[in-house]
């Protein structure tokens, strides 16, 4: 882009922005009509006083096309952003990436049709920083390209040691070649998720349990640091049902060597839940099960020190905190008195 264009898109972000304001449209209305976009511009500065702070906005210089808001603009390692776009204008070929993945997205479970929902998932091991989140998209007039800064927060973990089975920490060279096998499989289901969302209505947690181990907790296995807690575990003892947060389709439902008894839910478009140490399994894999159905019965098979479920949440391939998810998910399920999903804070506005 070149700088005539960037400082149109500079200009224009602030006079939309001013928009917002119920009081200044009247005015602003018969002052865009009437001056150039840059003095606009300059008149918005002066009339507001102040530039707000809202979350992203597009549109082309006729009108909006895209309206995105971007759900917090801050995140910490662990965390899920919700990058929301709103469709105003006829277009196609919308393409949302992030660390060069491409993101799923889908139909907002609570507004309208033309509004679409991406997850941005922030990877454990990520810097402190901003990282860019990319968007394209193809209307009447062309390919469009935009850039969104998302900041990451960094987070402290704390670190626990635990007492397992002496083969769980340095398995044998056939348990080796098992867990190559087993990491395989898993990665298959987790590549392989329905592009379309499959639940309408709010998560809920596996069970009521206290967590006994948040995610990102650094783990010591028998005095050696072995991995992080990419999960979180409830205390639970063996036989406690164990229910589905959502609706899915089950991708895995067998013994692994670490998880011991697993099951693994497909919700669509990229989003996993996980349910591992089950002392029984009561799906099989393709089936369909409902938000509150029994998938299992909790237990302490795999690598663990006692009985507990070790719940997991995986979006587009990433770890996240299963307990902020769940929060997440819920709050676009949130609406207020008009009928309107609340959010944290209002959009800022960017052509």
């Amino acid at each position: 882009m070149n700088r005539k264009k960037s400082g149109l898109f500079f200009v224009n972000k602030i006079y939309l922005s001013a928009l917002q304001n119920l009081k200044f449209y009247r005015l602003w209305a018969v002052v865009r009509k009437i001056v150039p976009p840059v003095l606009a511009g300059f008149l918005a500065i002066v009339v507001w006083g102040k530039l707000p702070v809202f979350a992203a906005t597009v549109g082309t210089e006729d009108g909006l096309a895209l309206a995105l808001r971007l759900i917090p603009e801050a995140a910490a390692v662990g965390d899920v952003a919700v990058m929301e776009i709103a469709i105003r204008q006829p277009v196609s070929d919308i393409q949302l990436r992030f660390h060069d993945t491409l993101i799923p997205l889908f139909e907002h479970p609570r507004k309208d049709r033309d509004v679409l929902i991406g997850f941005i998932a922030i990877p454990y091991h990520s810097n402190p920083g901003t990282e860019i989140i990319g968007l394209g998209w193809r209307d009447g007039k062309g390919n469009h390209e935009l850039t969104v800064p998302l900041k990451i927060l960094s987070r402290r973990f704390k670190s626990e040691k635990l007492q397992v089975t002496p083969s769980r920490v340095t398995p044998a060279p056939k348990d080796v070649e098992r867990i190559k096998r087993e990491s395989e499989e898993v990665r298959t289901v987790y590549a392989a998720s329905r592009p379309q969302r499959l639940w309408d209505e709010p998560f809920r947690r596996p069970l009521n349990g206290l967590v006994t181990s948040p995610y990102g907790t650094r783990r010591l296995l028998n005095g050696k640091l072995k991995s992080y807690h990419g999960g979180v575990d409830f205390r639970a003892a063996t036989g406690t049902p164990i229910y589905a947060a959502n609706t899915g389709i089950v991708g895995l439902a067998k013994n692994l060597f670490y998880s011991g008894n697993i099951v693994i839910l497909d919700h669509g478009s990229g989003l996993f839940t996980t349910y591992a140490h089950l002392s029984r399994i009561d799906v099989t894999p393709g089936r369909l099960v409902e938000k509150g159905q029994v998938i299992g019965l909790a237990g302490a098979t795999g690598r663990v020190s006692g009985p507990h479920l070790h719940w997991g949440v995986k979006v587009n391939g990433v770890n996240v905190n299963p307990l902020h998810m769940l929060q997440t998910l819920n709050s676009l399920f949130a609406m207020d008195a008009t009928g309107t999903a609340e959010v944290s804070q209002p959009p800022v506005v960017r052509k």
